[in-house]
């Protein structure tokens, strides 16, 4: 094992697969006998394995490819969109270089301090995520969850730090933070929002749209900026509507960084111009073709 505390996540998916040695697996097991919070994060690892293995796998309706490769013109992504996917893409791989130290250290078998990145673009996914934050956190071996003064929080931001001192008051991570030495930082962090209040848009706020669209609060901000760039912020909805279209003519990429960028400009590019992959943008070409 690791260490004489707890199985690392490494090892109890090598222990559920059958890879650890003899030697191994019965140390495992004897741990896993006297550890509660091991077990259940054996537990959990196992439904979600398990979760996963019984997905029926479904073929995308239409192959991209031929499509793209056949009606494809050369055309030019508009300069403003195209410089957006530039800066995303250097952005991810500054984070990943950022992050290279704590990588090595998983990878030299270390126990990190690791965090769950909450969201709050909707008011069913987040209310669903509080109801079991306190057994989620300790079946997956949290130490932190991102959260944002109340005044910034919710919509395409982070549910409110205010709200997760409270909720997780009295179980095994309570923050020990007194409610009352918030009220000051908030009244700060309000003045700053009312400061820039004209730059805000109705789509950071909460919405049970980001139930279909799927697109992180992140993306929906830069759709934003692109369409008013392109002078036509009332295409937003169209947008948005548009990305499950994309994604499903990609096979369902997953709408993470930079794919969920790759998909977002392809939408706004489809509604901008009114016609479908009129314009299509190189990352949009590369992807099924496997790049």
């Amino acid at each position: 094992m690791s260490d004489s505390h707890h199985l690392l996540d490494s090892e109890i998916q090598s222990f559920l697969d059958g890879d650890l040695g003899e030697r191994a697996a019965h140390a495992a097991r004897a741990h896993l006998a006297a550890c509660p919070r091991c077990t259940l994060r054996l537990e959990a690892q196992a439904r979600l394995f398990a979760a996963i293995e019984s997905w029926e796998e479904v073929p995308p309706k239409h192959n991209l490819v031929p499509r793209v490769l056949s009606a494809l013109q050369p055309s030019a992504t508009p300069v403003g969109l195209r410089w957006a996917a530039v800066v995303q893409a250097g952005a991810a791989l500054l984070i990943l270089i950022l992050a290279w130290p704590i990588l090595a250290g998983f990878a030299q078998g270390a126990r990190l301090p690791s965090m769950w990145p909450l969201a709050s673009g909707e008011v069913e996914v987040w209310l669903a995520q509080m109801s079991e934050l306190a057994a989620s956190m300790e079946a997956l071996s949290l130490d932190m969850i991102d959260s944002a003064l109340s005044p910034l929080a919710f919509g395409s931001s982070h549910p409110a730090t205010e709200s997760m001192v409270a909720m997780l008051r009295d179980t095994p991570f309570d923050s020990g933070i007194d409610l009352t030495t918030l009220e000051k930082p908030a009244q700060i962090a309000r003045e700053i929002r009312d400061k820039y209040q004209k730059y805000a848009t109705e789509y950071a706020e909460v919405s049970g749209d980001v139930l279909i669209h799927k697109i992180p609060g992140g993306m929906i901000a830069n759709m934003v900026a692109n369409l008013e760039e392109a002078g036509k912020p009332e295409l937003m909805d169209q947008a948005l509507k548009e990305i499950p279209s994309v994604a499903e003519d990609l096979g369902y990429p997953p709408l993470l960084t930079p794919l969920s960028q790759v998909v977002g400009v392809q939408a706004t590019l489809n509604v901008i111009t009114g016609e479908r992959y009129k314009i299509v943008t190189k990352e949009t070409r590369d992807y099924p073709l496997g790049f």
